[in-house]
């Protein structure tokens, strides 16, 4: 429709004039709303005035239920969604993908950030084939993304497998990313250092007792 293109575009005063005679907007042969539009353009003063609209809510999905907090393109849109626009930043698609796992992969490091930081809880959320986000940047070999949510994650979670039954590591290794591989390798490697440590503590102290 004119609308949807016009929010693609970031095309406000045109925007403003076709919002004028719609009361509701449908979505597109995706099931993509003029709001995925918007927001996909980054254009968080189209988002405004289609919200105040009433003309689509914040959490409308697409056919593979995605919403607006899934599609946004940067971490400023993101955050003006979560912020200003209260977005659901735990919606799940149709594959139990949260926003985190496409901030994951888009490389999106500071959206990455952002989302840890909102739901640290969820950073290890696998989705229905038991990917984790942390999965989803070792597959592609993303090192930095691998890095930021490895400083949210309990050491516990770098050994979750997905439904093959492999972990971050082993998955980023078949793969080809031998230095992903290697790195989560050499974190998991002295997570249980730190564990076999505290354990020799442990046993220590309750031989004193």
């Amino acid at each position: 429709t004119p609308l949807f293109y016009a929010c693609y575009a970031g095309q406000l005063e045109c925007v403003k004039y076709l919002l004028k005679s719609v009361v509701s907007a449908g979505g597109d042969l995706y099931g993509d709303t003029v709001l995925h539009a918007a927001t996909t353009s980054g254009n968080t003063a189209g988002i405004t005035l289609l919200l105040q609209s009433g003309c689509v809510k914040v959490d409308d999905r697409n056919h593979t239920r995605l919403t607006c907090a899934h599609v946004a393109p940067n971490v400023e849109t993101l955050t003006f969604l979560g912020e200003q626009c209260e977005a659901d930043l735990l919606a799940t698609d149709t594959e139990e993908r949260m926003p985190l796992a496409y901030a994951c992969l888009r490389n999106d490091v500071e959206s990455i950030h952002y989302l840890c930081k909102k739901h640290p809880d969820f950073v290890d959320y696998a989705d229905v084939r038991g990917n984790t986000p942390l999965h989803v940047a070792a597959w592609l070999g993303l090192q930095e993304a691998v890095e930021v949510l490895i400083t949210y994650l309990p050491s516990i979670a770098l050994y979750i497998t997905n439904e093959d039954g492999q972990n971050a590591a082993e998955l980023a290794r078949s793969n080809g990313n031998e230095d992903v591989a290697a790195f989560l390798d050499s974190v998991m490697a002295a997570a249980e250092t730190r564990t076999n440590r505290n354990l020799e503590v442990w046993t220590t102290a309750l031989k004193g007792l």
